[in-house]
């Protein structure tokens, strides 16, 4: 299979940091094109939870408050699942809030709700 298409800038890899690089290219003016292997997001990701860090990145890129209307919940609490029962491992209640939205960690359940209903819109 032969394709001609020419792009100035060729990111490889439409995983989280392929796809900022490719979102702040594109508002830079630059034309991009982001390569992705996988057709669909249905598949377990590595990190199915969004920190308050990662959190406040989003802001700095104006995509925070759609990503805030995306379905999640917040995790209080931590715990094991063992053969003889659940055991706590942590209690996220007590950090300090480091992101005025979301000061504990954001589980997305299965790693599939952010990707597949967040498609941020570049600016016109």
């Amino acid at each position: 299979m032969t394709n001609n298409e020419r792009t100035t800038c060729l990111v490889v890899g439409g995983g989280p940091a392929g796809m900022v690089l490719g979102l702040l290219m594109a508002r830079a003016g630059v034309e991009v094109t982001v390569l992705e292997k996988h057709a669909d997001f249905l598949r377990d990701f590595r990190g199915d939870t969004v920190h308050a860090s990662t959190l406040a990145l989003l802001d700095e890129l104006g995509l925070g408050e759609r990503f805030a209307r995306i379905p999640h919940r917040l995790l209080d609490r931590m715990q094991v699942q063992l053969d003889n029962g659940s055991f706590p491992v942590a209690d996220l209640r007590r950090l300090e809030p480091t992101h005025a939205k979301s000061p504990r960690p954001v589980d997305g359940g299965s790693g599939r709700v952010a990707p597949t209903g967040f498609e941020p819109a570049l600016p016109p």
